[in-house]
């Protein structure tokens, strides 16, 4: 990955923003998480996450970080809801995922399942 020719955040757009401050103490915790993910001193509840710096690698992190403390969202509902009052009023609705679904495969696969007879022969004879 070439990451000079990724494009940069417009700061001076995000400098020139109008700044709309948390209205209730979910929207507080999560500009603080964005805030300390993100490295910037203040995000507003209107600032578009991936606009501000946000990337598919750091909403891993802050998703992770949110459920931590105990507000927890999956990945998919930052990319759905981008900004904070957007995340946190689907929060608030129950419209945010709070856990990956379960597959089958999650639960009932042990080391080397997926894998045939003939391949496991195959590589206990090479190691051994």
């Amino acid at each position: 990955l070439d990451t000079r020719r990724l494009p940069r955040p417009d700061t001076e757009a995000y400098a020139r923003r109008q700044y709309a401050a948390p209205t209730n103490a979910l929207e507080a915790k999560l500009a603080q998480l964005w805030q300390q993910n993100l490295g910037v001193a203040q995000v507003g509840i209107d600032d578009n996450y991936f606009a501000v710096g946000g990337d598919s690698i750091r909403s891993i992190a802050l998703a992770a970080q949110a459920k931590a403390m105990g507000i927890p969202f999956m990945v998919r509902d930052l990319f759905v809801n981008p900004t904070i009052a957007g995340l946190a009023r689907a929060m608030a609705a129950g419209d945010v995922a709070v856990e990956a679904p379960d597959t089958d495969m999650a639960t009932e696969t042990e080391a080397f399942d997926l894998i045939s007879d003939e391949e496991r022969q195959a590589l206990l004879d090479q190691f051994s």
